[in-house]
């Protein structure tokens, strides 16, 4: 018996658990050569357990593992050296859950292609709680940012737990309204959680780590490549009960995270929008095909049974001036221009007016002079 395979041995021996969780870290480690060419080399080892075992030329002679792959696993396939690695996690402050291990999420265990495990900073999302997907455009309207706001906000609140992909746009606002709520949030990445991509969200970044988690099959280190979203989009689905679709064009990644949704059983809901607006054709589309219509977050906490009190927002009392501004304010940004236009104010009352209306939480700027109504 070769050197290499003894010490695996041993270590099966002395320690089982670890054993199995170095066999799924050392696959994470090489998921960059493909999930279907490592699925095709643990089935020639057998299963997962036996990785470490197999001969060398038992793999080397297997015609149905890729090239590439092969010659990195004879390569790397060092269970000392793995291990080594694998104690440097801790130093950096990611935990590894492997798909053997008993605290790896179950709703993973049964999607096609599994990961073979997840890395992680802060905390894994509860089991015995509901968690919905908020998913949509990286560039949405003002109306898309502030309903992906809202559901992250007020499903959060009622216990519900919010994950997405951390990207700009609806993910990011989802999360940013988990945790105005005061809850956590987890983001699933398409690169290595030591890393913020985009940069853009490093404040959520670093606030999620604590109020939360930051997820990825992907090794520390790994930078964020093209096809590492799509592929991602399988374990935001897989972790969540139901994935609500907030604004997505026709050919979106909101829709492939949908798409695998459907194939693993889960609750698909969407945002309807208008029929002209190319940001409202995917969620459109998807409530043609079946998807549940939902127009606010109350919607899927009563198809859910989620009864709880919702926070009765403070009834601010309006001066004069905010009076004739607040009515013109809507969920399509407005400049100041149209909102004094439609408000009869010359453009320093009108200025005035949505400052003060913003400092009280009834409007919110979205651009430079341009402003919302806030839900």
């Amino acid at each position: 018996m070769a050197a290499k395979e003894l010490l695996a041995k041993e270590l099966l021996e002395k320690n089982a658990k670890l054993y199995l969780k170095l066999c799924c870290y050392w696959l994470c480690s090489l998921i960059e050569f493909g999930i279907v060419g490592l699925s095709k080399f643990v089935e020639v080892c057998g299963g997962i357990e036996h990785v470490f075992s197999v001969k060398d030329e038992q793999i080397s002679a297997s015609g149905e593992i890729p090239y590439k792959l092969k010659r990195e696993i004879l390569k790397t396939r060092d269970i000392s050296v793995i291990e080594r690695e694998y104690n440097k996690l801790s130093e950096r402050g990611i935990s590894f859950v492997g798909c053997m291990d008993e605290d790896f999420p179950e709703k993973l265990k049964y999607i096609a292609n599994c990961p073979f495990g997840l890395f992680y900073k802060g905390v894994l999302p509860d089991p015995d709680k509901k968690t919905v997907a908020i998913v949509g455009a990286r560039n949405p309207s003002p109306f898309g940012l502030e309903t992906a706001r809202h559901f992250g906000e007020v499903l959060a609140y009622a216990g519900v737990q919010v994950i997405s992909g951390l990207a700009l746009g609806i993910d990011g606002r989802a999360h940013a309204g988990a945790l105005e709520a005061g809850h956590k949030t987890w983001g699933i990445l398409g690169c290595g959680v030591n890393i913020c991509y985009p940069q853009e969200n490093i404040q959520l970044f670093e606030q999620m780590k604590t109020q939360g988690g930051i997820i990825s099959e992907f090794k520390p280190g790994q930078r964020p490549l093209f096809w590492h979203f799509p592929f991602r989009n399988r374990i935001i689905s897989g972790l969540s009960d139901g994935i609500v679709v907030v604004e997505a064009r026709k050919k979106s990644g909101s829709l492939i995270t949908a798409g695998f949704g459907l194939e693993q059983g889960k609750d698909i809901f969407a945002v309807p929008g208008r029929p002209v607006d190319e940001l409202s054709e995917g969620c459109n589309s998807l409530i043609l095909d079946g998807a549940t219509m939902v127009t606010g977050p109350e919607d899927i906490l009563e198809d859910y049974k989620i009864s709880v009190k919702l926070p009765v927002k403070n009834k601010f009392v309006l001066d004069n001036l905010e009076k004739l501004v607040y009515p013109s304010l809507c969920l399509d940004a407005k400049s100041i221009e149209q909102i004094a236009y439609e408000a009869r104010l010359d453009y320093t009352h009108t200025a005035k007016a949505l400052l003060s209306l913003s400092v009280k939480g009834c409007a919110r700027q979205v651009g430079k002079n341009y402003y919302i109504k806030k839900l």
